[in-house]
């Protein structure tokens, strides 16, 4: 008997096994949560602002969540019934802090998008910081725009086929029209003077809302302080001294404020912020062999002023607006009464928003806290951090949707428990967290970075020409350009590329899945 031609063939599992694994694979909780080779964290002097951008969108995110579980604008004893203890500043500062992450994004947004000219400068070298400012000035808006239009599509379709006012303050009846072809023709209207760059960006949100993705009325301001602050590098590049260039920032940033661009100076302040950090950074290293050991007393001595400084402005950033325009009569902010005092007058800074002042020091006041305390920004830049950075735009632009689609349905749902307003919250917000982020990795990767990749070949593509003409250069100044070329050791993952960094609101550390999210937002 040949026992190999009696042997029994050998069974194999159907064809749909593998795709079953492929299908597991994709709803494995690190694909799902975009988690998967998206965190290759690389310690560095800057990744700690990746991760507090994350931090800012996630309190943009609980702002709006926990906004409509209570009256954000009264802190603990406000009134008899305000005695709950995440009113008190202690807590207001994790969860009512909304409009004071946006001051963190456009000061962290400032800084992403100048460091690597500066550092050019630095470096003696113009023309390649002339380049690099023409390159980022062609993507800037693509990056910041393209996003917005992509996700205000599916926002056009839930307007006709959800009600999305039964939420709260993300959508309004008026902007829900009669019939599809009205809604479709103020969608393109509504987009066009969203993005157009010809329109002067309003001092106030609902002056200039985009209710197909309402969290975007920053993306107009995110623009106009990367021109702001690309023409004032075009201004400074000739100037060597180091604090007659911080002297020129700074004028300019407090005549900013001074005319209520508030946006425009925390952008400058970023700026400004970069290049202290960058003349920190060269005194450090040309002063350090002769340099005489410091005690660690000393050392922490010099940490305590910004430590207090971190402290003050994460207390101000819980501070509710004095007068709320769609609330019931002013009433006295418990803990926080003193600080309207502090208001400067209105010719002096034209403020359209006085509380704006204060958030506008908090976001100032944390990052420059962090900045100069080491442990401080241990936080930031721990993994989780570095994760929400990456997701920090996409969950920034999606999360008012998700929670105005699916909120009326979750409380119609537990209201039948008859379970109490913590329950009510609670319950919320296991059900729409997992959610928001599992959109927010989707859009990421199918939206946010295709949005990049797409400005690189765009420029890629209209600058073909001079690219051909430095082909035809002599081999010696080729080289001699292309050591010119690179950077100090790690800014921004995109540099090493030859990309802009992003900004945003916007932040994500490195490789190709990291490249959408430092633009931005937020």
């Amino acid at each position: 008997m040949d026992p190999v031609k009696d042997s029994k063939p050998i069974r194999r599992f159907p064809a749909i096994f593998p795709s079953l694994r492929q299908v597991s694979r994709v709803l494995h909780p690190k694909v799902l949560f975009a988690w998967e080779n998206s965190v290759q964290y690389r310690a560095s002097n800057t990744s700690w602002l990746d991760g507090l951008r994350g931090i800012a969108a996630l309190q943009v995110y609980f702002f709006h969540f926990f906004g409509l579980h209570t009256h954000w604008g009264n802190p603990y004893g406000a009134t008899p019934e305000d005695v709950y203890i995440h009113q008190l500043p202690l807590f207001r500062g994790i969860w009512a802090a909304g409009s004071a992450a946006v001051c963190i994004f456009f000061v962290i947004s400032g800084f992403a998008i100048t460091i690597k000219c500066l550092t050019l400068l630095r470096k003696g070298q113009h023309l390649a910081c002339y380049e690099s400012l023409a390159s980022s000035l062609i993507r800037r808006g693509f990056r910041l725009y393209l996003p917005v239009v992509l996700v205000g599509i599916p926002g056009f379709f839930l307007m006709r086929t959800v009600d999305m006012v039964e939420a709260g303050t993300f959508s309004f009846e008026f902007e829900r029209k009669n019939s599809t072809m009205e809604q479709l023709l103020d969608f393109v209207h509504r987009t066009d003077a969203h993005i157009s760059p010809f329109t002067y960006a309003e001092t106030h949100e609902f002056r200039d809302r985009y209710p197909y993705a309402p969290s975007a009325w920053t993306i107009p301001m995110e623009y106009y302080g990367s021109i702001v602050s690309y023409l004032t590098i075009l201004f400074v590049s000739r100037i060597p001294a180091f604090k007659l260039r911080c002297a020129v920032i700074g004028f300019s940033s407090l005549y900013a404020l001074h005319r209520g661009c508030w946006w425009a100076s925390l952008f400058l302040n970023g700026m400004l912020l970069a290049e202290v950090m960058l003349e920190q950074r060269h005194r450090a290293a040309t002063s350090e062999k002769h340099a005489a050991p410091t005690s660690r007393a000393r050392h922490m001595f010099y940490q305590i002023p910004f430590v207090l400084m971190f402290a003050f402005g994460y207390y101000m950033g819980g501070v509710p607006p004095k007068v709320l325009p769609f609330d019931f009569h002013p009433i006295p902010r418990v803990g926080y009464q003193w600080l309207y005092t502090l208001y400067p007058p209105f010719w002096m800074f034209e403020m359209q928003e006085d509380t704006r002042w204060l958030w506008y020091w908090s976001g100032m006041f944390i990052i420059i806290g962090i900045s100069q305390v080491p442990w401080l920004r241990r936080v930031p830049e721990s993994t989780f951090c570095q994760w929400l950075g990456k997701l920090s735009f996409s969950l920034y632009l999606v999360h008012p949707a998700i929670i105005a689609v699916l909120k009326p349905h979750l409380d119609r749902f537990i209201d039948g428990s008859g379970a109490g307003k913590g329950v009510k919250c609670a319950f919320d917000f296991i059900t729409l967290t997992p959610i928001c982020f599992i959109v927010a990795a989707v859009t990421e990767r199918w939206i946010d970075q295709p949005s990049v990749t797409f400005a690189r070949w765009f420029e890629k593509r209209i600058t073909r020409q001079e690219t051909e003409k430095s082909i035809e250069l002599p081999l010696g100044r080729q080289l001699e350009m292309e050591e010119q070329a690179p950077l100090v050791e790690r800014i921004w993952p995109e540099e090493e590329e030859g990309k802009e960094p992003s900004d945003a609101l916007l932040g994500s550390p490195g490789s190709s899945q990291r490249r959408a999210s430092h633009d931005r937002i937020s």
